[in-house]
């Protein structure tokens, strides 16, 4: 059974040993034991280091620290972001493909309850969005602390090009957030053009319902 150790500074990594046991193959059996790594190869130290790569796409550097630290990925900043919130928001394509490899099943949420593919939506980043919606692991419709779905942070976004990956994924228009407001409200409560109601428009066959989707 694997044995963990932790720290406020530390970080977990796996390392195999041989059991000494005999053997049915050539195939040698392991055991994984978790050990603490200290000095420079710390949570502390590659958590930022980490969060910085991201902010500029710098992937080598983002695999280093995930090298090094494996439980770097569960690092938040001072506004609760881990590093694939950080990714995302920046719309680094690369480190955010490097992460999702990385993170948790279940995943990380914000203080305001949004996901990794909330962060894209807000910040209008198309890259990242695609990105996230191809891996399957984000829930495209979810809500997030005020019902807003990644479609409604999208539209408040004003980019055509995110909102247009959210469309053609089939994120759900008619959703309501916390204020009974469609993504097309939000768009249209902002002031952007027509080019983008119309994507956001909601037929007159949908009826529009609050967000009540699980994560």
């Amino acid at each position: 059974q694997p044995a963990a150790s932790t720290s406020a500074q530390g970080c977990l990594v796996a390392s195999q040993t041989t059991a000494g046991l005999p053997r049915a193959s050539s195939t040698p059996r392991s055991t994984v034991r978790m050990q603490f790594v200290g000095g420079n190869f710390t949570l502390k130290k590659n958590g930022p280091e980490l969060v910085e790569a991201c902010k500029v796409d710098d992937v080598e550097t983002a695999r280093g620290c995930l090298e090094r630290c494996p439980y770097s990925i569960h690092f938040k900043d001072a506004e609760g972001l881990t590093p694939l919130h950080v990714a995302a928001a920046h719309d680094s394509k690369k480190c955010v493909v490097a992460l999702v490899d990385s993170a948790p099943a279940v995943p990380a949420r914000t203080p305001c309850g949004d996901t990794a593919l909330h962060t894209a939506a807000r910040s209008g980043a198309p890259q990242a969005s695609a990105m996230l919606i191809a891996s399957h692991d984000f829930a495209l419709d979810a809500p997030n602390t005020w019902d807003e779905t990644p479609l409604h942070l999208a539209a408040s976004s004003g980019s055509l090009e995110t909102v247009k990956y959210f469309i053609g994924a089939g994120a759900d228009k008619t959703l309501r957030d916390h204020m009974r407001r469609t993504p097309y409200n939000v768009a249209e409560d902002l002031g952007y053009d027509d080019e983008l109601l119309s994507l956001l428009a909601v037929d007159d066959d949908e009826e529009p319902v609050t967000s009540r989707v699980e994560p």
